[in-house]
Protein backbone atom coordinates (compact mmCIF):
# COMPACT_ATOMS: atom_id res chain seq x y z
CA UNK A 1 0.00 0.00 0.00
CA UNK A 2 1.22 3.38 -1.01
CA UNK A 3 0.73 6.03 2.33
CA UNK A 4 0.71 9.80 1.97
CA UNK A 5 1.98 11.00 5.61
CA UNK A 6 2.19 15.00 5.60
CA UNK A 7 3.95 16.11 8.41
CA UNK A 8 6.15 13.63 7.70
CA UNK A 9 9.61 15.64 8.16
CA UNK A 10 8.70 16.50 11.61
CA UNK A 11 7.96 14.97 15.27
CA UNK A 12 4.82 12.57 15.03
CA UNK A 13 4.79 12.31 11.27
CA UNK A 14 8.43 11.02 11.29
CA UNK A 15 7.61 8.51 13.29
CA UNK A 16 4.49 7.41 11.97
CA UNK A 17 6.47 7.39 8.66
CA UNK A 18 8.85 4.57 10.32
CA UNK A 19 6.16 2.48 11.45
CA UNK A 20 4.63 2.21 7.52
CA UNK A 21 7.96 1.35 6.24
CA UNK A 22 8.87 -1.29 9.06
CA UNK A 23 5.43 -3.30 7.98
CA UNK A 24 6.39 -3.00 4.23
CA UNK A 25 4.30 0.11 3.34
CA UNK A 26 5.55 2.32 0.40
CA UNK A 27 5.48 5.52 2.19
CA UNK A 28 5.15 8.62 0.45
CA UNK A 29 6.21 12.30 2.48
CA UNK A 30 4.59 15.57 2.37
CA UNK A 31 6.07 18.35 4.18
CA UNK A 32 6.96 22.31 3.74
CA UNK A 33 10.65 21.26 4.95
CA UNK A 34 12.95 18.83 3.40
CA UNK A 35 13.37 15.47 5.18
CA UNK A 36 15.48 15.70 8.46
CA UNK A 37 14.72 12.90 10.47
CA UNK A 38 13.96 9.97 8.22
CA UNK A 39 15.39 9.05 4.61
CA UNK A 40 12.55 6.68 4.53
CA UNK A 41 10.31 7.18 1.50
CA UNK A 42 9.55 9.51 -1.32
CA UNK A 43 10.29 13.44 -0.14
CA UNK A 44 7.86 15.92 -1.81
CA UNK A 45 8.19 19.70 -0.56
CA UNK A 46 4.59 21.32 -0.80
CA UNK A 47 2.39 22.88 1.45
CA UNK A 48 -1.23 22.02 3.01
CA UNK A 49 -2.23 25.55 1.75
CA UNK A 50 -1.50 24.80 -1.63
CA UNK A 51 -4.44 22.34 -3.45
CA UNK A 52 -3.07 21.36 -6.75
CA UNK A 53 0.35 20.09 -4.69
CA UNK A 54 -2.12 18.69 -2.07
CA UNK A 55 -4.19 16.50 -4.64
CA UNK A 56 -1.04 15.98 -6.79
CA UNK A 57 0.48 13.93 -3.48
CA UNK A 58 -3.22 12.20 -2.86
CA UNK A 59 -3.48 10.84 -6.08
CA UNK A 60 -0.29 8.91 -5.84
CA UNK A 61 -1.14 7.42 -2.50
CA UNK A 62 -4.11 4.84 -1.30
CA UNK A 63 -4.38 6.08 2.53
CA UNK A 64 -3.60 9.43 3.88
CA UNK A 65 -2.29 10.17 7.31
CA UNK A 66 -2.87 14.02 8.16
CA UNK A 67 0.08 14.76 10.82
CA UNK A 68 1.00 18.33 9.29
CA UNK A 69 0.36 21.61 10.96
CA UNK A 70 1.21 24.69 12.49
CA UNK A 71 2.31 23.85 15.91
CA UNK A 72 2.26 26.29 19.03
CA UNK A 73 -0.51 26.72 21.78
CA UNK A 74 0.65 30.34 23.37
CA UNK A 75 3.08 31.07 20.55
CA UNK A 76 0.37 30.97 17.67
CA UNK A 77 -1.70 33.77 19.26
CA UNK A 78 0.29 36.42 17.58
CA UNK A 79 0.02 34.33 14.48
CA UNK A 80 -3.83 33.18 14.35
CA UNK A 81 -4.06 33.79 10.39
CA UNK A 82 -1.15 31.17 9.95
CA UNK A 83 -2.49 28.95 11.64
CA UNK A 84 -6.19 29.11 10.48
CA UNK A 85 -4.75 28.87 6.57
CA UNK A 86 -2.11 26.09 7.38
CA UNK A 87 -4.33 23.85 10.34
CA UNK A 88 -8.17 24.55 8.96
CA UNK A 89 -7.56 25.26 5.42
CA UNK A 90 -4.88 22.87 4.70
CA UNK A 91 -7.10 20.19 6.57
CA UNK A 92 -9.82 20.95 4.29
CA UNK A 93 -7.51 20.33 1.26
CA UNK A 94 -6.49 17.27 2.54
CA UNK A 95 -10.58 16.25 3.24
CA UNK A 96 -11.73 17.43 -0.32
CA UNK A 97 -8.71 15.68 -1.68
CA UNK A 98 -9.22 12.51 -0.43
CA UNK A 99 -12.90 12.65 -0.32
CA UNK A 100 -12.61 13.23 -4.54
CA UNK A 101 -10.48 9.88 -5.29
CA UNK A 102 -11.52 7.80 -2.96
CA UNK A 103 -8.83 7.79 -0.12
CA UNK A 104 -8.98 6.88 3.56
CA UNK A 105 -7.53 9.42 5.79
CA UNK A 106 -6.40 9.39 9.18
CA UNK A 107 -6.41 12.86 10.90
CA UNK A 108 -3.95 13.34 13.73
CA UNK A 109 -5.49 15.77 16.24
CA UNK A 110 -5.38 16.34 20.03
CA UNK A 111 -8.04 17.50 22.79
CA UNK A 112 -7.43 20.83 24.24
CA UNK A 113 -9.66 22.63 26.38
CA UNK A 114 -7.57 25.86 26.03
CA UNK A 115 -8.74 29.05 23.93
CA UNK A 116 -5.18 29.48 21.65
CA UNK A 117 -5.26 29.41 17.92
CA UNK A 118 -3.40 26.13 17.67
CA UNK A 119 -6.79 24.35 19.77
CA UNK A 120 -9.19 26.38 18.25
CA UNK A 121 -8.34 25.69 14.44
CA UNK A 122 -7.38 21.95 15.27
CA UNK A 123 -11.19 21.12 17.05
CA UNK A 124 -12.52 23.13 13.68
CA UNK A 125 -10.64 21.02 11.74
CA UNK A 126 -11.41 17.99 13.58
CA UNK A 127 -15.44 18.99 13.18
CA UNK A 128 -14.89 19.34 9.40
CA UNK A 129 -13.58 16.03 9.29
CA UNK A 130 -17.34 15.01 10.87
CA UNK A 131 -18.62 16.52 8.72
CA UNK A 132 -17.15 15.79 5.60
CA UNK A 133 -18.36 11.94 6.87
CA UNK A 134 -21.58 13.11 7.39
CA UNK A 135 -22.15 14.66 4.58
CA UNK A 136 -20.28 12.74 1.57
CA UNK A 137 -19.51 9.79 3.53
CA UNK A 138 -15.90 10.62 3.33
CA UNK A 139 -13.87 7.62 4.92
CA UNK A 140 -12.04 9.32 7.77
CA UNK A 141 -10.47 7.89 11.29
CA UNK A 142 -9.46 10.74 13.87
CA UNK A 143 -6.59 9.77 16.29
CA UNK A 144 -6.61 12.30 19.10
CA UNK A 145 -3.11 12.75 21.34
CA UNK A 146 -2.18 14.22 24.14
CA UNK A 147 1.41 14.73 25.40
CA UNK A 148 3.12 12.70 23.21
CA UNK A 149 7.10 12.92 23.65
CA UNK A 150 9.98 11.00 22.52
CA UNK A 151 13.01 11.56 20.44
CA UNK A 152 12.96 13.78 17.74
CA UNK A 153 10.90 15.97 19.71
CA UNK A 154 12.44 19.19 19.80
CA UNK A 155 13.36 21.66 22.20
CA UNK A 156 11.93 25.39 20.31
CA UNK A 157 9.41 28.20 20.74
CA UNK A 158 7.27 25.46 21.29
CA UNK A 159 7.68 24.99 24.83
CA UNK A 160 6.63 21.58 26.02
CA UNK A 161 6.57 19.86 29.41
CA UNK A 162 8.90 17.55 27.95
CA UNK A 163 11.50 18.22 26.66
CA UNK A 164 11.57 22.02 28.09
CA UNK A 165 11.89 20.64 31.98
CA UNK A 166 14.33 18.09 30.83
CA UNK A 167 16.62 20.69 29.08
CA UNK A 168 16.14 23.28 31.78
CA UNK A 169 16.85 21.01 34.44
CA UNK A 170 20.12 19.86 32.85
CA UNK A 171 21.35 23.66 32.13
CA UNK A 172 20.85 24.23 36.22
CA UNK A 173 17.88 27.04 34.72
CA UNK A 174 15.04 26.97 37.17
CA UNK A 175 12.01 24.48 35.96
CA UNK A 176 8.82 26.91 35.42
CA UNK A 177 5.91 25.18 36.79
CA UNK A 178 2.40 26.98 35.91
CA UNK A 179 -0.71 27.27 39.11
CA UNK A 180 0.42 24.84 42.21
CA UNK A 181 2.31 22.66 40.81
CA UNK A 182 -0.45 19.83 42.08
CA UNK A 183 -1.34 18.71 38.91
CA UNK A 184 -0.70 15.57 37.07
CA UNK A 185 -0.07 14.43 33.43
CA UNK A 186 -0.43 11.39 31.16
CA UNK A 187 2.44 10.94 29.08
CA UNK A 188 2.48 8.97 25.84
CA UNK A 189 5.60 7.44 23.98
CA UNK A 190 5.72 8.62 20.21
CA UNK A 191 6.75 5.26 19.32
CA UNK A 192 3.35 3.67 20.57
CA UNK A 193 1.46 6.17 18.92
CA UNK A 194 3.25 5.26 15.67
CA UNK A 195 2.83 1.69 16.30
CA UNK A 196 -1.05 2.24 16.67
CA UNK A 197 -1.91 4.29 13.60
CA UNK A 198 -1.14 1.33 10.98
CA UNK A 199 -3.80 -0.41 12.63
CA UNK A 200 -6.55 2.34 12.21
Amino acid sequence: MKVLITGGSGFIGSHCVDAFAAVGHDVIVFDCISPRHTSVGDHVVGELRDPVAVEKAVTRSDLVVHAGGLLGTHETVVMADDAVRTNILGTLNVLQATTRHGRKLINISKPNIWLNPYSITKDTSEKFCFMYVDEFDAQVSTVKLYNVYGPRQEYSRVRKAIPTWIVEALNGRTVEIFGSGAATVDLIHVREVARGIPLN
